[in-house]
Parts: structure tokens; sequence; C-alpha cells
């Protein structure tokens, strides 16, 4: 019988101890990839100035949706970035110590894409205390990201004819004219591209199918690329279609804050 010292056993159990803290490192960076990955995320650009209308740095700016906040601070020309950002609605508040804020109410971040925000001046606070202004976001019509990117958003979704079934390419054709279906309507054609060629992301997913249903009323947006792709969705030689579902834990937020 074999009997191991007290020094050797001690030097097996500090081997095996790193053995165990090595495979828990690799597989929480492999976890973290993986949320990284699934989340698909867009951003939030603008501008401040001061009373004089010069550019204001230090101005804090918080995008808040459903309880979760991200901010920035302004840079010496007064403009912000904030991301990354799931795709959703969110509430954004400008403030800076001695002057009034400013709520900007239900601006839309679409997945990829950039809100660029109308540029706002800060108001100095009158004696009797800062007060909140509240403004809507005018919708723009220039995509600054160009017309390779079109999103439908959830609130448009509700409101749209092909909508009902879930069917995503029955939404996909009812939306975009330069977009075809093959005869059984199974397949989707970018501009001429090839059969298969159409890919599909839920979540940042792929999905290996070209026929996907999705409640309608469970989708927060839904994006097609016939152009420019991100590095992320690969190479392809068609299009890629991009569903971005609700968030249970914000839309719960978003009920009981109603």
């Amino acid at each position: 019988m074999e009997f191991i010292g007290a020094t050797h056993l001690t030097s097996i159990i500090q081997i095996n101890m790193m053995k165990i803290q090595s495979f828990l490192c690799t597989a929480l960076a492999w976890m973290m990839g993986i949320c990284t990955w699934a989340q698909t995320t867009g951003e939030i650009h603008g501008k401040v100035t001061d009373e004089f209308g010069l550019p204001f740095p230090g101005v804090v700016v918080i995008a808040d949706n459903g309880g979760q906040l991200m901010g920035a601070a302004s840079d010496i020309d007064g403009k912000f970035r904030i991301k990354p950002l799931e795709a959703g609605r969110y509430q954004v508040m400008i403030s800076y110590v001695g002057y009034d804020t400013i709520q900007l109410a239900a601006i839309t971040v679409k997945p990829d894409q950039i809100t660029m925000l109308d540029e706002r001046q800060m108001t100095v606070s009158s004696v009797t205390g800062p007060s909140v202004w509240v403004y809507s976001e005018r919708v723009k019509l220039i995509n600054y990201d160009g017309d390779h990117i079109q999103t439908i958003t959830d609130n448009e979704l509700k409101h749209h004819a092909a909508a009902g079934g879930g069917d995503i390419n029955k939404i996909v054709l009812s939306t975009f004219s330069d977009i075809k279906a093959s005869p059984d309507g199974q397949e989707l054609y970018f501009r001429g591209s090839r059969a298969g060629s159409v890919l599909y992301f839920v979540d940042g997913m792929k999905i290996r199918d070209n026929n996907i249903t999705v409640p309608s009323s469970g989708i927060s947006s839904l994006s097609v690329y016939t152009g420019g792709l991100p590095a992320k969705y690969g190479d392809t030689t068609g299009g890629v279609i991009v569903i971005q579902t609700k968030n249970y834990l914000q839309e719960l937020y978003k009920q009981q804050s109603q």
C-alpha cells in the first residue's frame, strides 16, 4: 500500500484546483461570447449646446429602456454617443447642474443602426429651480445608414396586414417590393440572388430554415439587409433578415409604468 506524503498530497490538490479554475474561466468566457453575440445592438448620437448656441462639453446623457440605464457625456464639441444599446424604445435624459433637464420620449433604437437626435440647446434654470422639458423626436426622413437597411418596429407591426400569422417571409414580401418569392413561397430572392442565399437571425442566432414563424406580438423589430452587411452576419450573395424579440422584463416595466 502506497502512502502519499502531506507535501505531495498538497501539490496534487493545488494542481487539480488550477485545472478546475482554468476550466471555469474557459466556460465563462465561452458563455460571455454567446451572450455578446446574441445581442443585436444600435447607437444613439446627438449634440448639445449652451444658452449661447456653443458646443457644451460635460453634459450627462442617459438612455433608459425599462430600467436598464446606459449613459455618456458630451465631448468638447458637444457631441455624445451612447452604445451599445439593445433594440427598443428609450427615454433619453439630458442634464447638467444649473440647467433645465431635457427629456426625449420614445426614442427608437434599431439593430445595427445609429439613431441621430436633433441638436438640443440647454437652458439655464430659473431662480425657482430647474425644470424638465419633455420633447418628442421627429421621424427622420433620411436614413443615415443608407437604404440597404430597412427596419419594421413593433408599433408598425401592430398595423401590418401580413403580421397576423407571424410568417416572416410574408411580412417581408408585403413590405419590400424588390424582394421576390419562389413559386411555392418558401424561398426569398433579393435582387436576383440564387435560392438559399438568404440568412435569418433571431436575437443574433443563425436559424437554418427558410420558413420562420414568430408571433408578431413578440417581435421588437424586423430588419432587412439588402447590402452592406456587417461582418458578424458572414458572407452571402443574398440578403439577411434579422428578428429581434421583445424583452419580457422591459415589457413588464413598460406596462407597470403606464
